[in-house]
């Protein structure tokens, strides 16, 4: 291939450090604008003067500490950062740079890591300064010069030394610090200003954190060419459109942004976009291109930190459209570096052939800090090189060069897994339990099995003789699993094991993965698993994590089970959970929990559900989440009272259906438009299909009742719509997708309802199947941003139509062409029809009709339960009056003397009638925060849900200045296997009380309380009205209203993805302007990470309010679930303030 290709342009680097520039830019224009930062500004006479007196400071309080050593800094982006980022270089130091923002957890593994002499801050000992290690020292970055400090560094930087240290996500089980030298970030800022001739006239915007390297491509080219740097406060950070306004304000001529950030960007219409003259993303896979009006360049850069911020880069034309402009590519490489694309061999590949990329030349890092072995496994010198300029970097990223010699980004080379949403290096299990004196050799990969989730598999050579038996061998594992679980997330514990003398080798002496047999042990977590009789050799047994000799825990309601009845309901349930699992019976250890084989929340109820059928025995979740194991649900269904009639493993076999003359009476106590568990993105609407042959009509369902009430008295009707819209991109065959939806509506009657009142009793009307409506509309002939602006119209529009109830609750259909392989499908059903639950199955069987109309052949799809089946189960199973009467009963009691309102200052006075206008803030709890929070449901035998409604009730309760706090909760309510697959609204409300004051201070006993109230809540649902009459009489209150005006909601029965053949597709909300309520919170899992919303009255709120909520909420939350600090080998002690 060319050389220029491969090979960028070939330019000298001055041999200067980055310090010595800024100062010769200082020296020429001293009173120039060096940092605005809000209404501070500093000049580069000032930030000179500022960062020497510093300087001064740290080689004082250094002292004889080893130069390479990196200052630690720990400030906010701002003027005062930037003033100690130049001051330790300046000192003759690296700087290694901590975002507060990212939490002291990671900051005090960074430092302790980097063994940082000093760790500068606003005010050294403030109260949220990181922990740091007794040798290192506190500065503050006021902190006075001691008369006669040095004024200039004990030894003069050269280009060669480290600039600074930044420390990515490593696979080895810890942080990685990449050391970057000055002459790397020289050669950056060189052709930074030639490649966007770039001068002193610019300003370039700080925006991205400063543990990210690509703060570095903001902060030294702008200083080392005199120009100015400008501060985005956080408000600004997360909206594009504010942030788009303020680089306009802020004449800001370069933006440097995150990838999903500049996408946001690029998608504004045309009269938002800022008057920058570039505009640069990286980090992620650029998929959005800019308007053809839009008046700056896009660039697209790529680059592993180790190559210093970027090493390949690419103008990203203009959306064409009509045309399929293909992937957006990384590009070129920038100047002095060298790209090459190698197979496994090490050998180039031909273009348009997947390779690993290697890059090579004076951006490449000096390697990773303290990390020799590291360094040395990635950092190479190929055969035949000098070495010098020619070291290269292995990336681990899969590339390959087009035609037009540009290289596009295929993904990574390694062995990254999703599990339970996490993404996870197997590598940093492996490299935990190596660490593990017990274990000479480890080995951990991911394995998919039948299509289901990956799991991880651990291959361990014990360093001590364990024995060789099966038992011996599960005693060791088990072992093993009790030392992880203290130190690593449970989706990185492994789900099974091989023990084994040796680790297979390949003839050059690497791991034969081929070779490593199947595991022969699946893990059981420490909660549930019996321990071996005796520890192993190695690990004595009075060390803190040996288990007792012999120790089993018992098994809840054991009372009166014998062990033949616990062992015959265990035979028997082994197949029910292998079922649910996608295992074999044999893979299945009686001791394992559930939830450790890949069983989550949904197939928890499902596997319920299955009891239930087979044996009409309950399995309470209550139950089933703090003893998730096979041998403890056997014992439980032993010892539990048999109800009349119930089967028993002896009795039946476990495929037997249940019969629906039961006397449980669940589903229709129920009044969920009571609870607001709208996104505010709530939705429905209406192509009604219809005709003659309607069916008998059938008695709505309760919840069908309650929504047809509450549709005629919100002034906003169209706030029960559930809108969706379907982003769609690929070779979508429009017939086949016209047949599936045709097919869905067809299969469930709920699509096909329509409503008569008769009497003042509602009833539902099944319409007959028949053509589906699906208006088609074509955009791709308006320019690009009235294209969009059309599609965001015609969706607002359709979400908002109010449904007609008596005419049809949907679905109504549109189909939007807005590219030539683009495509938005407008799905609106209205609430009486689905729930989340609902949408989940209706999102899997559009795929499977889809699929089978694409391939020509009938679809496998199981016949279904109908909303009317639903309705008549209702009515023929009542709530019988002395049960009413003891939920009231309880209802009563729970809720006395708690406060139904919640005193929340609002921002303008509370009118008399509320008018359901309404608007939603959306944020972010980072992936480090959800896995704490699901961490400390495990340690209290609790779920997600109760930690995370804990800290939402601490957090109403401090700003309401109220002890308890009230939550209108939604209960999915389908505990009946025959009702599944049911597509319609089963939900139901219940109150939540979280007693804040009742926890006195401790947050783990204010989540116990809350998963005990939310347990007793499901099993007592009572209509709200009912609730709230039976606290009245009980307490004599008349004021107590029939409706708590706070939701809450953890969506994680939600799976809102759409997997259809040659398209990829996205599903979003269509926000609907309206709430049902004053206000409700929520959190959906999605990919790593939580993603939260408030929906709240903009009678009573701003944005801004709403928005401090959402910060105040997400601090706590991470600060009640961070781990408490590690003692005498990783025992946590201590519990976390509640308050």
């Amino acid at each position: 291939m060319p050389a220029e290709w491969r090979d960028g342009a070939t330019r000298d680097i001055p041999a200067v450090t980055v310090q010595e520039l800024v100062a010769q830019r200082a020296a020429e224009g001293p009173d120039r604008r060096a940092v605005v930062d809000g209404e501070k500004i500093l000049t580069y006479r000032e930030l000179d003067s500022r960062a020497d007196r510093l300087a001064a400071v740290i080689r004082h309080r250094a002292g004889g500490a080893d130069p390479s050593a990196p200052v630690a800094v720990w400030l906010p982006r701002g003027a005062d950062l930037i003033v100690a980022l130049l001051a330790v270089l300046r000192a003759g130091r690296p700087y290694l740079p901590l975002d507060p923002t990212l939490g002291r957890t990671r900051a005090e593994t960074v430092i302790a890591e980097a063994a940082a002499p000093l760790l500068l801050t606003a005010a050294a000992g403030g109260p949220d300064d990181p922990h740091v290690p007794e040798a290192t020292v506190l500065v503050g970055v006021d902190d006075p010069a001691p008369a006669g400090s040095p004024t200039t560094p004990s030894r003069t930087p050269g280009p060669d030394d480290p600039c600074y240290v930044i420390h990515t996500s490593g696979s080895t089980g810890r942080p990685k610090g990449v050391v970057v030298p000055h002459r790397a970030v020289v050669d950056l800022c060189q052709w930074h200003h030639r490649r966007f001739g770039f001068t002193a006239a610019d300003r370039t915007a700080l925006l991205c954190s400063q543990s990210f390297d690509a703060s570095v491509l903001e902060i030294w080219p702008t200083l080392t060419a005199g120009a100015t740097l400008t501060v985005a406060d956080d408000a600004v950070r997360r909206d594009a459109g504010e942030l788009a306004a303020w680089y306009t304000a802020q004449h800001v001529t370069f933006a440097m942004l995150p990838t999903a950030l500049a996408e946001t960007l690029l998608q504004l219409p045309a009269a938002d976009q800022p008057p920058l003259r570039y505009c640069v993303a990286g980090g992620d896979v650029l998929r959005t291109r800019p308007h053809a009006s839009a008046g700056y360049e896009v660039v697209n850069i790529y680059g592993p930190t180790e190559t210093t911020v970027c090493c390949t880069h690419h103008t990203v034309a203009p959306a064409v459209p009509g045309e399929d402009e293909g992937p957006i590519p990384i590009g070129r490489p920038v100047d002095n570096a060298r790209l090459s694309v190698l197979d496994a061999d090490g050998e180039p590949v031909p273009v348009g052939t997947p390779g690993e990329l290697y890059v090579s030349g004076p951006g490449v890092a000096d390697g990773y800090l303290h990390r020799p072995d590291a360094t040395a496994e990635r950092f190479t010198v190929p055969p035949g090189a000098d070495g010098a300029g020619r070291r290269r970097y292995r990336t681990g990223d899969l590339v390959r060069w087009t035609d037009g010699g540009v290289l596009e980004f295929l993904g990574r080379s390694d062995d990254q897994v999703k599990i339970r949403g996490f993404r996870v290096e197997p590598e940093e299990t492996a490299h935990v339990l190596s660490s593990l004196p017990e274990v000479r050799e480890a080995v951990v990969l991911p394995r998919h099995d039948r299509g289901t989730e990956a799991r991880l598999v651990a291959h361990v050579v014990p360093a001590e003789d364990v024995g060789d038996g099966d038992d011996d061998h599960r005693a060791f594992t088990d072992w093993l699993t009790r030392r992880l679980t203290r130190r690593l997330p449970e989706y990185l514990i492994p789900a099974a094991w091989s023990v084994l003398p040796r680790l297979p080798l390949t003839g050059t002496g690497k791991v034969d993965r081929a070779a490593l047999p199947d595991p022969r042990h699946t893990t059981r977590l420490p909660a549930s698993a019996p321990a071996p009789a005796a520890a192993p050799a190695s690990a004595p047994a009075s060390s803190p994590d040996a288990p007792a000799a012999g120790a089993t825990p018992a098994a809840p309601g054991t009372g009166g089970g014998t062990g033949t009845d616990a062992a015959v309901w265990e035979s028997r349930l082994r197949s029910l959970w292998a079922a649910e699992l996608g295992l074999t019976p044999a893979e299945i250890d009686a001791g394992t929990s559930f939830f450790a084989l890949g069983g989550h929340s949904i197939t928890a109820i499902r596997l319920a559900n299955r009891v239930r059928a087979a044996f009409d025995a309950e399995l309470p979740m209550a139950v089933f989440y703090q003893h998730p194991t096979l041998r403890e649900s056997a014992a439980h269904l032993a010892g539990a009272s048999r109800p009349s009639g119930a089967r028993t493993p002896a009795d039946t076999d476990t495929d037997t259906d249940t019969d629906t003359d039961t006397d449980t009476a669940v589903g229709n106590a129920a009044d969920p438009a009571a609870a607001d568990t709208d996104t505010a993105a709530g939705t429905d609407g209406g192509g009604r299909p219809g005709g003659p042959g309607v069916t008998p009509t059938t008695p709505a369902t309760t919840q069908q009742r309650a929504f047809l009430a509450a549709q005629e008295s919100h002034p906003l009707p169209q706030v029960f719509n559930v809108a969706i819209r379907f982003v769609l991109d690929g070779a979508l065959d429009v017939g086949a997708l016209r047949q599936a939806l045709a097919g869905l509506v067809a299969r469930h009657e709920s699509l096909r309802l329509r409503f008569r009142r008769d009497d003042g009793t509602w009833f539902q009307e099944v319409l007959p199947p028949g053509p589906v409506p699906l208006p088609e509309e074509d955009l791709t002939a308006l320019p690009e941003p009235e294209r969009a602006e059309e599609a965001e119209r015609i969706g607002a529009d359709v979400a908002q139509l109010p449904f007609d109830l008596t005419a049809g609750a949907g679905p109504v259909l549109r189909l939007l062409r807005t590219g030539k392989e683009s495509w938005a499908l407008l799905f609106v059903l209205h609430h009486a029809a689905c729930d989340g639950w609902a949408v989940s199955i209706l999102l899997q069987e559009l795929a499977a009709l889809y699929r089978a109309a694409v391939d020509g052949t009938p679809h496998t799809l199981p016949e279904v339960r109908q909303s009317t089946d639903y309705a008549r189960w209702q009515l023929e199973n009542p709530m019988p009056p002395e049960e009413s009467a003891r939920r009231a009963e309880h209802w009563a009691w729970e809720l006395a003397g708690a406060p139904f309102r919640l005193e929340l200052p609002t921002d303008r006075p509370r009118p008399a009638k509320l008018s359901g206008a309404g608007s939603a803030v959306v944020f972010t709890l980072p992936a480090g925060t959800r896995r704490d929070v699901e961490r400390v449901a495990r340690e209290q035998g609790a779920t997600p849900f109760a930690v995370t409604a804990a800290a939402m009730g601490t957090m109403l309760a401090r700003r309401s200045g109220q002890s308890d706090v009230l939550l209108n909760v939604s209960h999915a309510n389908r505990e009946r296997q025959e009702f599944e697959e049911l597509v319609a609204c089963t939900s139901a409300p219940y109150v939540l009380r979280v007693p804040v004051a009742a926890a006195g201070g401790e947050f783990e006993k204010l989540v116990r309380l809350v998963a005990r109230g939310a347990t007793e809540g499901a099993d007592r649902l009572l209509p709200m009205g009912e609730v709230a009459a039976s606290v009245r009489e009980a307490t004599g209150d008349r004021d107590i209203p029939d409706r708590v005006p706070v939701g809450f909601q953890y969506q994680n029965t939600l799976l809102a993805d759409l997997d259809l053949p040659g398209v990829e597709a996205a599903v979003e909300d269509l926000v609907v302007p309206a709430v049902r309520t004053e206000v409700s919170f929520g959190l959906v899992p999605a990919g790593d990470v939580l993603v939260g919303y408030i929906a709240y009255s903009t009678d009573l709120w701003d944005e801004e309010t709403v928005r401090g909520w959402a910060d105040d909420y997400t601090a706590l939350l991470t600060e009640r679930v961070r781990p408490a600090p590690e003692a005498d080998g990783g025992d946590r002690e201590g519990q976390r303030d509640a308050g």
